[in-house]
């Protein structure tokens, strides 16, 4: 993936961490350094909802090892899990 591609899909990605955060969060006020859990409010619904808005919006299916939330501890943990499964489904 090249520099735009990363990009995009941060965009992507950081919108639906939005969506599911709780209390809500403006998508611009996310970065790579937060915590899913403690920085946004996620719970084990909002970690399954989660899931299921990335698979439905990447295209990609989410191992069933990786649905294991301290996996998805930072948001970087999940850009980086999501540029492997992107460049997994390129090859």
């Amino acid at each position: 993936m090249n520099s735009e591609d990363i990009f995009g899909l941060e965009n992507r990605l950081f919108k639906i961490i939005a969506l599911n955060a709780q209390p809500s969060i403006e998508t611009n006020n996310i970065t790579l350094e937060m915590d899913t859990f403690l920085d946004l409010g996620y719970d084990s619904i909002s970690f399954i909802k989660m899931i299921i808005d990335i698979e439905s919006e990447f295209g990609i299916e989410v191992e069933d090892n990786m649905l294991i939330m301290n996996k998805w501890g930072l948001i970087s943990d999940i850009r980086n899990y999501l540029i492997q499964k992107c460049d997994e489904g390129e090859e």
